[in-house]
């Protein structure tokens, strides 16, 4: 047959009791301790340490932060000191690329070329010219389209001439043919496309 005791709980008394005994109460302080200590590094020591882990993480982003800013820096001061350098010349820039076209220029450094490289000018025309135009990213240039009559080392120095003035300037096309048979010079005639330039 089973044994059916039932055992009993131990009383408050006898709890109490046992609490005195020296070996439970090194137990009972050693608990407590770990009990405490393991709230303290949750609430106080953790939150420390996060926060500290953030800090270094955000220092190391804003020292590469720093780096990309000098570098920034430097290329500025490269950029300022180069202009310093430049500054007493940007006139020439302002003559090789005006903002407006100046047609009135261009066909003086024509003539004038022409004039100094013995070339007869028999015709010159301007292609329409776009004063409003949207793209302001690049250049705008305008096309003269000029006849003329040289022989072909006065045509080849006239080019050398044109391309050598400060404004900007591009010969785009040359078309040389001969003069009407039976004339007897040596005069080519040339019909040329020069591109102008402004901003």
């Amino acid at each position: 047959m089973r044994d059916t005791t039932t055992q009993q709980l131990p009383s408050f008394k006898h709890l109490i009791s046992l609490l005195n005994e020296k070996k439970m109460k090194d137990f009972t302080y050693a608990t407590l301790f770990f009990i405490i200590f393991s709230i303290f590094i949750f609430f106080a020591i953790k939150p420390a340490l996060s926060t500290a882990l953030g800090l270094s993480a955000q220092e190391k982003s804003l020292v590469a932060v720093d780096k990309k800013y000098e570098l920034l820096i430097d290329q500025i001061v490269q950029i300022q000191s180069a202009l310093e350098e430049v500054r007493d010349r940007l006139y020439i820039i302002d003559e090789a690329l005006p903002a407006q076209p100046y047609l009135n220029v261009i066909m003086s450094d024509i003539q004038k070329s022409a004039t100094k490289n013995n070339v007869e000018i028999k015709n010159i025309s301007v292609q329409r010219i776009n004063l409003v135009d949207s793209k302001k990213d690049v250049f705008r240039s305008m096309v003269v389209n000029v006849d003329l009559g040289a022989s072909f080392d006065n045509y080849v120095r006239f080019e050398r001439d044109l391309t050598q003035q400060r404004r900007l300037k591009n010969i785009k096309s040359v078309v040389i043919g001969r003069e009407t048979e039976g004339s007897g010079s040596a005069t080519l005639q040339i019909k040329a496309e020069i591109e102008g330039y402004y901003l």
